[in-house]
């Protein structure tokens, strides 16, 4: 174990607290940036009902994510309830919250599930955020493509398009025909197919096929295109924005906080920047751009946080 990561585990609440700053920091900068008269006008302007479309879309997001979830322990076999898979989703988000790029969300899910199949659902969790990750590399530079041409051709060329292009290619193949891999893992040698560890990716043997991988990739599409119009909805509701400025913007906006290193609780402060510099690209006022994020921040990471409290407290007083 590295010397860093041993003194992340043994001061855990120090860590949470230089996030938290570090995140206030970020925010603290951006409003300032942005300018905080115009960030209270643009609060006080705001339209209540693109707010209220934006929340309602947070269940459906939450709808998705839970289709998604059950039909990967449906592909493992792992029995649970509609009730525990809920659960199992919700102590995720909380887990997910405090840790960095919510990479604890594939532990959290463990919760409520059967311990004896520890090694699938932890497999299904890293293959959840795995596929969310690819939709999100895929729709970034798709939008990329069009994006930096029309807005920044001074920072594009016809060899970085060359290069997305490619890119987009090898992702969209991988994980559409995830067999390619199992194609792979046959060749490794069998000291290493023999040994304990490699039963969580012997799954990718077993029961993840193409048409597993290509119908989990449509699922991650909806819950990634539901982000665009919650996007789309928050940021209208303080300045009139047409689709097609979000749709190319917050792809972009999710591709460049998911390769930043995380320093931040939730990403507070990387996402809100990324949305402020893209949006203005395209015309849109800062302080919509900075409300819409927040907003964002609000719906699809605190609230499913709280949730997830919530039910770990149910759960353990039960």
């Amino acid at each position: 174990m590295s010397p860093l990561r041993s003194w992340t585990d043994r001061h855990p609440v120090l860590v949470f607290a230089l996030k938290t700053a570090a995140g206030a920091a970020l925010l603290a900068a951006l409003v300032w940036y942005v300018d905080v008269h115009a960030l209270i006008a643009s609060v006080r302007s705001a339209r209540p009902e693109y707010l209220a479309a934006g929340a309602a879309l947070a269940v459906v997001n939450l709808a998705v994510q839970f289709a998604r979830w059950k039909y990967l322990l449906q592909t493992v076999r792992v029995r649970a309830t509609n009730a525990t898979v809920f659960r199992s989703l919700a102590a995720g988000f909380t887990a997910g919250f405090f840790t960095p790029g919510q990479i604890g969300e594939i532990g959290g899910r463990l919760f409520a599930l059967d311990g004896r199949q520890r090694a699938s659902i932890l497999t299904m969790s890293a293959v959840d955020k795995l596929y969310i990750l690819g939709v999100t590399v895929a729709a970034g530079i798709l939008s990329a493509v069009i994006f930096f041409p029309l807005f920044l051709p001074a920072q594009w060329g016809a060899g970085l398009t060359t290069i997305a292009v490619l890119l987009l290619c090898a992702v969209l193949v991988g994980f559409l025909f995830p067999s390619l891999t199992k194609t792979l893992l046959l060749r490794l040698p069998e000291r290493i197919r023999n040994h304990r560890w490699y039963a969580v990716f012997k799954i990718f043997e077993t029961d993840f096929h193409n048409s597993t991988g290509q119908w989990l990739m449509l699922l991650t599409a909806a819950f990634f295109g539901i982000i665009i119009l919650q996007y789309h909805c928050f940021v209208n509701a303080f300045s009139p924005t047409p689709l097609t400025a979000s749709a190319l913007c917050v792809p972009i906006v999710l591709f460049v906080k998911s390769i930043i290193l995380p320093v931040s609780i939730g990403d507070l402060g990387i996402r809100e920047s990324a949305s402020v510099f893209f949006y203005a690209r395209t015309g849109v006022p800062a302080a919509a751009a900075l409300g819409a994020s927040l907003c964002i921040f609000a719906v699809n990471i605190v609230v499913p946080a709280l949730l997830g409290i919530f039910v770990l407290f149910t759960s353990h007083k039960r």
